[in-house]
């Protein structure tokens, strides 16, 4: 990890945060943080799924392939926060 990142509760009632511990800058484009979680096809993530962490791997695919997803509810890290 590059960075030294805290989790926080907002002041505004928003929920939680990420940030850096002391006033680091971070360029534009930096790798932060991997999602982590299980992964899923979306044809497996039903309505009753706690949507909060599901994690939508958006890419290009041909006609017929599977899409997924990252399911990040139990098995996460410090990226569910985002």
């Amino acid at each position: 990890v590059r960075f030294n990142f805290e989790v926080f509760r907002t002041s505004d009632g928003r929920g939680w945060g990420i940030r850096t511990r002391e006033n680091e800058h971070i360029e534009q484009g930096s790798i932060l943080f991997s999602y982590a979680g299980l992964i899923l096809q979306d044809s497996d993530i039903t309505d009753s799924m706690d949507s909060r962490y599901v994690l939508n791997l958006a890419t290009k695919q041909a006609k017929g392939d599977a899409s997924f997803s990252i399911d990040g509810k139990d098995y996460r890290n410090i990226a569910s926060f985002m």
